[in-house]
């Protein structure tokens, strides 16, 4: 998946093509990923601070909770 217009996040390289987008938010993007050195495939969340500093601050952190629950409601699941 590594190309020279692939993004590392941490341990992850994200391709910056449109193919491997997943799906859009507000704040968001989801796009597949790859592990650098397991190559496990796995959706990535990339949240545009930009946008989600442009609302105040209970639209901000609203939008967060919902993050964390979710997460929460997923974990040990996958």
């Amino acid at each position: 998946m590594s190309s020279p217009d692939a993004v590392h996040i941490g341990p992850y390289v994200v391709s910056n093509s449109i193919s491997d987008i997943i799906g859009r938010g507000s704040f968001s993007l989801v796009q597949k990923a790859q592990h650098s050195k397991t190559g496990r495939i796995v959706a990535v969340k990339r949240i545009n601070l930009k946008d989600l500093a442009r609302k105040t601050y209970g639209q901000a952190s609203k939008y967060i909770e919902r993050e964390v629950e979710a997460l929460e409601a997923v974990r040990g699941q996958l």
